[in-house]
């Protein structure tokens, strides 16, 4: 009977796990991880617009968009008669249409454009599990999960590199072994770009959404966190804004400035913190947070409001531009 070490055995079974659920996101994980090794060890300095910068900013974008229709592919409705299998590949079809778009659309706007794409296949990955039917607090539970996996695959990957940085160091001054400063940015794309995103994609939640509806999860430092930290922000930012749009009705005077940014940074905060608290909410003891839930949500209608005015005023003004 041969011996093994159970970490080891675990580690290899959960990697052919995360390839055999993500075999597209892995290729691409992969594909990104030896592309800027090769830019490092050739020393290439990438510039805007050029072939090597496009297909990175391409799987910069398919990342997300590959997890979002495997996800969908694990919860599709039951008329969709597409086998689940092909379905995470149709992400082909907008990764590949980005990049020949690329081609023509250089601009100094498009790399906002291309910001905008990668929030939105963010958002897709947040709601795609849950097309086939309406869960909210399946819908809390499982994005909960899913941010609190990239904070620990990002704690993993950074603490990974740093441990290793040392170590090569250590080799080098040491035992006099010399390793070229080429070995520190390759360690560092092995570690934040394959070793943590294959981590993270390891702790993506695979249940189905229906068992997410029972889970509790309340770590007792996140509900201090979001008491003594989050709550109180959103307080004073929506408390600022609410004073800025007070100027703004007296002085009659609309801003030239970032004022639907603000609004929408306001407005990610709050959804940001509901989902913290989301844990939270079945207690007895934190009866506040549902009335928080609803100040918030009455609250930032005005502020939506003054927002759209804002990008209605300068559209007015300017016409449609890149900024």
């Amino acid at each position: 009977m041969s011996f093994r070490f159970p970490s080891v055995t675990l580690l290899k079974n959960e990697f052919v796990r995360v390839l055999k659920r993500f075999p597209l996101t892995s290729v691409i994980v992969v594909l990104a991880s030896f592309t800027i090794m090769a830019l490092i060890q050739n020393k290439i300095q990438i510039e805007e617009n050029d072939p090597v910068s496009d297909f990175l900013l391409v799987l910069a974008l398919g990342l997300p968009l590959s997890i979002a229709f495997q996800l969908f592919a694990e919860n599709k409705p039951a008329w969709i008669k597409v086998p689940s299998w092909i379905i995470p590949y149709f992400s082909l079809v907008p990764i590949v249409s980005f990049y020949f778009w690329r081609q023509t659309h250089n601009g100094s706007g498009e790399m906002i454009r291309f910001l905008q794409w990668v929030l939105y296949s963010h958002l897709l990955v947040a709601f795609a599990a849950f097309i086939k039917s309406a869960r909210p607090k399946a819908f809390w539970n499982f994005n909960y999960r899913l941010f609190i996996a990239f904070l620990i695959s990002r704690f993993f990957g950074g603490s990974l590199f740093i441990g290793l940085l040392l170590a090569l160091k250590a080799m080098s001054s040491l035992l006099e072994i010399t390793v070229h400063n080429t070995a520190y940015f390759h360690l560092c794309a092995l570690c934040l770009v394959s070793i943590s995103t294959f981590h993270f994609l390891a702790l993506v939640p695979d249940e189905k959404v229906e068992l997410l509806d029972s889970q509790h999860n309340s770590p007792p430092l996140l509900k201090i966190f979001c008491q003594y930290i989050l709550v109180p922000l959103n307080a004073v930012y929506i408390f600022i804004l609410y004073s800025y749009m007070i100027k703004i009705l007296i002085s009659g005077v609309w801003p030239q400035g970032m004022i639907s940014w603000l609004v929408s940074a306001a407005a990610i905060l709050g959804v940001f913190a509901l989902l913290m608290m989301n844990s939270f909410f079945h207690q007895d003891e934190n009866k506040w947070m549902k009335k928080f839930q609803t100040v918030y949500y009455i609250s930032i209608i005005p502020l939506l409001i003054m927002g759209l005015t804002s990008i209605w005023q300068r559209v007015h003004q300017y016409q449609l531009t890149e900024k």
